[in-house]
């Protein structure tokens, strides 16, 4: 079987509506060995695995990852938690990651602008 790592299969899996949900969950599982976690989530979600996306969400956090973070929120249909969001603001900061943080610190200030964009 192909490596769900080539785009091509990646694409077919993803649009095709009769996957299994182990096939899916499988794949998802290869993406976030590779670390394409933002796909492995995308996989995750069709599978509706979200014991899964929760796991990457806390990742995020403490990776100081918002953009992560955020998806894994959309994707589980979960409002952002205000003291999570104020640790990967840190965690970004520590990282370096000023973009990230910047967005976590707007999350903060106004949940309407936490959306994926």
């Amino acid at each position: 079987m192909p490596s769900v790592l080539e785009w091509k299969r990646r694409r077919n899996l993803s649009e095709n509506l009769k996957a299994s949900t182990e096939t899916l969950f499988m794949a998802a599982q290869e993406l976030e060995v590779a670390e394409r976690l933002c796909e492995a989530v995308d996989f995750y979600s069709k599978a509706n695995n979200a014991e899964k996306i929760t796991q990457i969400a806390d990742r995020a956090v403490q990776e100081g990852d918002c953009f992560l973070y955020l998806k894994c929120l959309k994707a589980l249909e979960q409002n952002p938690d205000q003291n999570k969001l104020k640790l990967l603001r840190d965690n970004a900061v520590k990282a370096g990651l000023r973009f990230y943080a910047y967005r976590a610190e707007e999350a903060l200030a106004s949940p309407a602008k936490a959306s994926v964009p």
